[in-house]
């Protein structure tokens, strides 16, 4: 009888271990995530460029290929920005990103851009996504995806 116990309780033990990945850092947790993240270069399409800030930030959020595709078109930045983090967290329907230039410093110019990024590991839904910059809430707005 305690040896078919002991049987027991080691198959739930390894049954816990191959489920958890025995401790090791499992990177595909299927919590969301900010990848791909990339940007417009500042200056590239003058005329996209002018036309971006003419019409003012936009937000498309797309179902892409099992993924949201999320695009914050005519973001603001210093023109000496190196690089862009992309925080994301959902609470049940509502999903919040964070984007934040990286480096640069205090410049007189201003670089318009379009930031790109996909977000995996969402299912399928209805949600309420709240755009920060750094931050600060900018805008937020319901998407299907």
């Amino acid at each position: 009888m305690q040896h078919h116990i002991i049987k027991s309780l080691a198959a739930l033990a390894l049954g816990a271990m191959l489920l958890t990945g025995c401790g090791k850092d499992n990177k595909d947790n299927g919590k969301p995530e900010a990848t791909q993240i990339k940007q417009t270069e500042c200056g590239q399409h003058f005329e996209t460029q002018a036309k971006n800030l003419a019409e003012g930030e936009q937000y498309v959020v797309e179902w892409v290929d099992g993924a949201a595709r999320v695009i914050h078109v005519g973001m603001a930045v210093t023109c000496d920005y190196e690089s862009m983090t992309v925080d994301v967290a959902v609470d049940g329907s509502t999903v919040t990103i964070d984007e934040c230039p990286v480096g640069g410093g205090y410049v007189d110019c201003l670089c318009i851009i379009d930031n790109m990024f996909t977000i995996a590991s969402l299912p399928h839904g209805t949600y309420t996504f709240i755009f920060k910059e750094c931050g600060y809430e900018n805008h937020r707005q319901e998407y299907t995806i």
